[in-house]
């Protein structure tokens, strides 16, 4: 039978084992396993996949490329390579914040339309292993005309 705390035990045990209950020098044990410590999530890294391509002269499946640089609340993103069998085409992208998601805008100067805004939105996911960004760029031209009109890139990726 199991000695109850609310009555003394034989020959004055009870004192003994409230007097060592706390406070003394003993170096604590470690537990038999330790407790992982949480990795920090990384964005960083190439993420590729397939892409919609939108544009007033219809649709193109194309697949794009960019690497991430990730910083706490930083993500940047080096230029978007859009590639089909016919060849590639290159969109700046640049540096945004992020909190949840990341929304961000860089002006360049194209070769026929003027100065282009590249607008460039998403997030991040993560399912079992893999890391996916989904990402969408939206070009506007600063002048719309026949040739020059709004561009729109999205589409979900996959780091290698």
């Amino acid at each position: 039978m199991k000695p109850s705390l609310a009555r003394p035990l034989a020959g004055g045990f009870l004192a003994v084992l409230v007097a060592c209950g706390g406070g003394g020098s003993s170096t604590p044990t470690a537990p038999a396993t330790p407790v992982p410590t949480p990795t920090p999530v990384s964005y960083s890294g190439t993420y590729s996949g397939p892409m919609l391509f939108t544009s007033s002269a219809g649709t193109l499946n194309v697949i794009g490329t960019t690497t991430v640089t990730h910083s706490p609340n930083l993500v940047s993103l080096t230029n978007l390579v859009a590639t089909t069998a016919g060849g590639s085409v290159t969109f700046p992208l640049g540096t945004a914040p992020l909190a949840g998601t990341f929304d961000g805008s860089l002006p360049y100067n194209s070769s026929g339309c003027g100065v282009i805004t590249s607008r460039y939105h998403g997030y991040f996911g993560q399912s079992g292993t893999v890391m996916k960004m989904n990402l969408q760029v939206t070009l506007t031209p600063d002048r719309v005309t026949g040739s020059c009109g709004v561009n729109d890139i999205r589409g979900e990726l996959t780091r290698n």
